[in-house]
């Protein structure tokens, strides 16, 4: 299983740690799957982005 986590820049190194040995855990004990078959991906971002940017509008067309 891959888990990519999106973290702001700037957290401390054991704020990635916490959350891969909390979520290791949590995926043993309730989707029983080994520390071996989790990978965690982190990508820093700027504190200054919003965490969830407003969604595109899509434009839509009708067929005539």
């Amino acid at each position: 299983m891959v888990i990519e986590v999106i973290i702001s820049r700037g957290r401390s190194a054991g704020t990635a740690a916490t959350i891969g040995d909390t979520a290791v855990k949590l995926f043993g004990e309730r989707l029983h799957l080994a520390p071996q078959d989790v990978l965690f991906v982190f990508h820093e971002v700027e504190p200054n982005l919003p965490r969830f940017p407003a969604p595109t509008r899509r434009e839509t067309t009708t067929d005539v």
